[in-house]
């Protein structure tokens, strides 16, 4: 499974920079190495921020049904 998704990511940061640039050029390795990261980058970031998403949902939908416990427990003033 993991060579699928290796050869798949290889495959996509090549088409990309191949649409830019000749495969003979010299920049070709580099702006395809660049696109990579990138691509890295991205999947990196939207599994790294899942947390948070599901963070603001459960703030949006009102916090936990006991409001006296939790991190984010509503306060009640009299």
């Amino acid at each position: 499974m993991l060579d699928w998704m290796a050869n798949t990511i290889i495959a996509i940061v090549s088409c990309v920079p191949a649409q830019l640039v000749p495969r003979d050029s010299p920049y070709f390795a580099l702006i395809r190495t660049m696109f990579a990261l990138l691509f890295i980058d991205l999947i990196i970031c939207t599994v790294a921020l899942q947390p948070l998403r599901s963070m603001w949902r459960h703030m949006r939908s009102g916090g936990s049904t006991d409001d006296s416990t939790g991190p984010l427990a509503r306060q009640h003033v009299s």
